[in-house]
């Protein structure tokens, strides 16, 4: 089965909106237990985390389509 690029850029946007929304509530659930700094840098983590998760999906949907080159001519 073939995904097309539309689908893994759809995909990619959820997987950022779902990272974005985790980080979000680990931020507000950590707000009163834990120092800012800490919170702080647990948040920026899951947030890399979600745009180099979506940025590696967009990537791999906008890449080259390796199955439209043609065979060789000739084989050995």
């Amino acid at each position: 089965m073939e995904f097309s690029g539309t689908f893994l850029a759809v995909v990619a946007v959820l997987v950022l909106l779902v990272g974005a929304a985790v980080a979000y509530i680990a931020f507000r659930v950590l707000r009163k237990s834990v120092r800012l700094a800490i919170r702080l840098v647990l948040a920026g983590a899951l947030l890399i985390g979600a745009l180099v998760g979506g940025g590696t999906l967009w990537y791999y949907a906008l890449g080259s389509d390796a199955a439209g080159k043609s065979p060789p001519a000739r084989r050995r």
